[in-house]
């Protein structure tokens, strides 16, 4: 991260003012030297990096879901196909049927 400068000097001189005792000023001064803030430039960064973390997320999901697409769709072709099948099966048959009747009534008559 890039650091804020901070002029600590005026931030003890700040405290005592206050009535701060200056050993207190002194470790509060301390504390904040050893903190991290984030600046301006880091919340970019940080936002960049994720965004483009998320754009590539949803790139793989969408790969994933076009691929279970795929896959269903090849599935579901192959079940139409085979239902395609029986019913020109069962058409046959009953075609048949038919001009074995309409041969067997014609023969009648």
């Amino acid at each position: 991260m890039n650091e804020i400068h901070f002029d600590t000097h005026k931030y003890v001189d700040t405290l005592r003012r206050a009535g701060i005792e200056e050993e207190h000023a002194v470790a509060h001064k301390e504390a904040l030297n050893g903190a991290a803030f984030a600046t301006r430039h880091d919340i970019d960064a940080f936002r960049i990096e994720l965004k483009t973390e998320l754009r590539a997320k949803l790139e793989t999901m969408e790969a994933k879901m076009d691929a279970r697409m795929e896959t269903m769709e090849t599935k579901m072709d192959a079940k139409m196909e085979a239902m395609e099948h029986r019913i020109v099966n069962k058409m046959i048959g009953a075609n048949i049927l038919l001009i074995i009747a309409a041969t067997a009534v014609i023969k009648l008559l």
